[in-house]
């Protein structure tokens, strides 16, 4: 289960929700005008799933590991773009 940073373990995300609204839809026989009420049908579903079936300790670790790394910054490089060092740029630009 992948969960950002800033939401809780427990909230589906959009991407599920939207997984579960579209299997509503399609079970009702692909209804038209109904998108939003099949939306939260979907989010309400999702919410009382995960209250009945709380993710464990390590589950909830894990994914709050994930989200971390998948928002990190990337690392920074010490010697320029491209390979270049520093004082070699300088070099160039005089």
């Amino acid at each position: 289960m992948n969960a950002s940073p800033t939401q809780p373990t427990g909230v589906p995300t959009p991407e599920q929700i939207a997984a579960r609204a579209y299997a509503i839809w399609e079970g009702e026989g692909r209804p038209q005008g109904r998108d939003m009420e099949h939306w939260f049908q979907a989010e309400m579903l999702l919410k009382a799933d995960r209250l009945q079936n709380p993710p464990s300790i390590r589950e909830a670790v894990a994914a709050s590991l994930a989200a971390s790394k998948d928002h990190s910054a990337p690392p920074l490089r010490k010697n320029g773009p491209k390979g270049r060092t520093n004082s070699r740029m300088k070099m160039e630009a005089a």
